[in-house]
């Protein structure tokens, strides 16, 4: 326990007092607010609250970064620490770190992301319900969970006992999806993500296990794509399956249509969200962990959102930089981008990232200690203990970071770029590198300081991809890399940043802008008190309604001279029935703003659009005498073709008219209009975006979701690379830009 908490022990706030306060800490905003108190404020196991503000969370964070620091030379003082960390400014941590650093309240891990599997391949029900164990033991320390499935043998293989033949991989999908909805995780759901490869025979029965919007709810899931289907796909050939995927002798064989099951993957994806793909042979090949595969850093599956590849027992704490506070003087005509305090900023927050990993380790030891103490016989529990053990080990061997970046739609914007185009990609993949470098310039200086990972060594590492863009665009980087190591195996990724982005009201991660105004739901949870109903779904989930006008929209407006008084004043029935309303401009011009409210019943965390206008173009109708246009960063939604939401639900796509190829047409509809969307899966593959050919791979278009860099628009597939590096191609929670 650090002196700070000694010296001040909490006191317990009432919910209501809490969320009077932060919502004057968010200046009006009742969303974050209730947010911050919901998910995020200290708390106790029983629910009591002991922060009125993030205020008080961004010091109880700083005083135990500084605490860390004391221990390394060159130590970060608290007050700069806040520095970067107060208003969700610069760096923002995500979930676990927020509810997890100097809570002395609850024995539960910092990590936002683990992977579990199997050191040899183990698919006999001991083997099974281990993994089983294991993800609900990380689960309910707050942590999502990922593993593969690969190992399951195929429907229909012999087995000996009384069964005679095997299930196949569907049933315990469901059994590990019904696992996962079962840990409480302070009124959420557990995370799980569940990958298979395309290699192993279950494959298509893999990718349809979720057209029953009834099935597999608690979990999602990817399939891990390979070169060769790739190439099979493409030139229309057949592609063999095989169990086990890797045996030179396999005991099950088939030969597939790989353009039939990759159209199957689209349409699935289109109708659904699912499956996400990821590139397998690209992860491997980029990932620098894999490197040292002797000592362990085998990547086998990904976190629940997708954007880390990690192998089992391998862990990731997550902060964000928020690029939108790195514009001077945004949406005016000299708006810049600050890359010499951005560079200083990545350098403080590489520390902050690594100091959180000794925090880690302090909360494992706690963890282990109380495993240790439990009162139950040691059989009971010992897969919990061994499970933590493990855990420990790769966290030191390794010392992996999750460095990324929120709000790049409103930086594009804010800089007058038009997000999308090649001009704003161009300069997102200059500020990525210099993520990059900076982030690999501080780990490198922190071996010097600190000491290096513990099995660092240049040679195993030398051949990587992502090490010669480092080596190529920094020699004397890689030099000194070579001479001192590196503290950190692992250090970039971009993750979702989905409710943390609510409190830096900004746009989420690589994104653009959800919508300039929409009405929002958010679900209500069992630990919420004082709560108002505004809508209950057909499972019986409740949700308060928020009508939300993005904040750098309005600043925007301001920016172009808009009276933006009279938005809080527009109600409910105005932004439903199509009604404009007049903004004046102060060059004289009147900005209609009206609602057609035609998405009524959409997915409960959606809302409905609020159209801004009749039928001119945007930039017409923000333009004015000035001839100002809508920064694309901000107006994507209003242009309709360019760019796509951070969350479109099932029933739009369900709703659009589609020829459906003959292999696939048996999907149902009806379900998918029924369907709950997960929190981290509501990639925008629905849309028609640049027409759906592009999303089905039909015509020679870049199929599903940005496959490779000819990618222009906001949807992202799972990374190349191990998180590291930068290739513009990205992955369900976020995408890595390249050096």
């Amino acid at each position: 326990m650090s002196k700070a908490t000694k010296a001040d022990t909490p006191q317990k706030v009432n919910y209501n007092d809490a969320v009077a306060e932060s919502k004057k800490y968010f200046d009006g905003d009742d969303l974050a607010a209730t947010v911050w108190v919901s998910k995020y404020a200290l708390k106790d196991s029983f629910g009591n609250i002991y922060e009125k503000s993030p205020r008080e969370m961004h010091e109880r964070i700083a005083s135990e970064i500084e605490r860390i620091e004391q221990k390394y030379p060159n130590p970060l003082p608290k007050e700069e620490v806040f520095a970067l960390l107060d208003h969700f400014r610069y760096v923002i941590p995500q979930g676990g770190p927020m509810t997890g650093i100097g809570n002395n309240f609850q024995v539960a891990s910092l990590s936002n992301c683990f992977v579990i599997g199997h050191k040899h391949p183990a698919d006999s029900y001991g083997g099974i319900f281990r993994m089983d164990e294991e993800q609900v033991q990380m689960m309910k320390r707050r942590g999502g969970v990922g593993h593969d499935l690969s190992h399951i043998r195929p429907t229909g293989s012999p087995v000996l006992n009384s069964a005679l033949t095997s299930t196949g991989i569907v049933p315990f999908m469901e059994r590990y999806s019904n696992s996962t909805r079962e840990v409480a995780q302070d009124g959420r759901r557990g995370a799980l993500m569940l990958s298979l490869s395309i290699k192993h025979p279950d494959a298509e029965r893999f990718i349809d296990a979720k057209v029953d919007t009834g099935k597999v709810t608690g979990a999602n899931v990817s399939i891990k794509i390979d070169d060769e289907f790739m190439r099979a796909a493409l030139a229309g050939k057949k592609y063999h399956q095989q169990f086990p995927i890797k045996s030179d002798n396999p005991k099950y064989e088939q030969d597939i249509d790989a353009r039939k099951l990759w159209e199957k993957i689209i349409h699935n994806a289109w109708k659904s969200a699912e499956p996400g793909v990821l590139f397998w042979d690209t992860i491997i090949r980029e990932s620098i962990p894999d490197c040292y595969a002797d000592e362990g850093f085998v990547t086998v599956s990904t976190n629940p959102c997708g954007e880390i590849p990690l192998c089992p027992y391998d862990s990731c704490r997550l902060l964000a930089m928020n690029l939108l506070s790195y514009v001077d003087n945004p949406f005016k005509a000299d708006a810049k981008f600050n890359f010499d305090k951005f560079r200083d900023h990545v350098y403080k927050a590489m520390h902050m990232m690594d100091d959180i990993i000794d925090l880690e380790l302090e909360k494992v030891e706690q963890i282990i200690g109380k495993i240790a103490a439990d009162p139950e016989d040691l059989d009971v529990r010992r897969v919990e203990l061994e499970l933590w053990k493990k855990i420990r080990e790769m966290a030191r061997k390794g010392r992996r970071t999750g460095l990324g970046i929120t709000a790049e739609g409103d930086m594009l914007a804010a800089l007058g770029l038009r997000y999308g185009t090649q001009e704003a990609i161009d300069f997102a993949v200059e500020v990525q590198k210099c993520l990059a470098l900076a982030a690999y310039g501080a780990s490198v200086k922190m071996a010097a300081e600190r000491g290096a990972f513990p099995v660092y060594d240049a040679a195993k590492e030398v051949n990587n991809p992502m090490i010669a863009r480092i080596r190529e665009a920094d020699p004397a980087l890689y030099e000194e890399m070579t001479k001192v190591g590196r503290r950190n195996i692992a250090m970039l990724t971009i993750a979702p940043t989905g409710t943390t982005s609510l409190m830096s009201q900004t746009t989420s991660g690589i994104e653009p802008v959800f919508r300039p105004v929409y009405k929002r739901r958010r679900k209500i949870n069992p630990s919420d008190v004082d709560t108002h109903v505004d809508y209950e779904d057909e499972t019986g989930e409740k949700f308060q309604e928020y009508n939300v006008y993005h904040h750098n929209f309005v600043k925007w407006l301001e920016a172009s001279g808009y009276d933006t008084s009279k938005l809080a004043t527009i109600s409910d029935a105005e932004l439903k029935s199509g009604r404009r309303v007049a903004l004046p401009q102060g060059d004289g011009q009147r900005h209609r703003l009206g609602g057609q409210g035609q998405d009524a019943g959409r997915d409960p965390e959606v809302g409905r659009p609020l159209d801004l206008g009749d039928g001119q173009p945007p930039e017409q109708r923000f333009g004015g005498a000035g001839g100002r246009r809508l920064p694309h960063g901000l107006g994507v939604r209003l242009q309709g073709c360019h760019g796509l939401p951070r969350r479109l639900p099932r029933r739009r796509a369900a709703g659009e008219e589609l020829q459906e190829p003959e292999e696939v047409r048996g999907a149902s509809r009806r379900g998918a209009e029924a369907s709950e969307v997960d929190s981290c899966r509501h990639r925008a593959v629905q849309e028609r975006f640049g027409g759906l050919d592009r999303l089905r791979g039909l015509a020679g278009r870049t199929p599903l979701r940005g496959l490779h860099r000819q990618d222009r628009g906001g949807c992202h597939v799972h990374s190349a690379e191990d998180q590291e590096g930068l290739h513009h191609q990205g992955a369900r929670g976020g995408r890595h830009e390249t050096l």
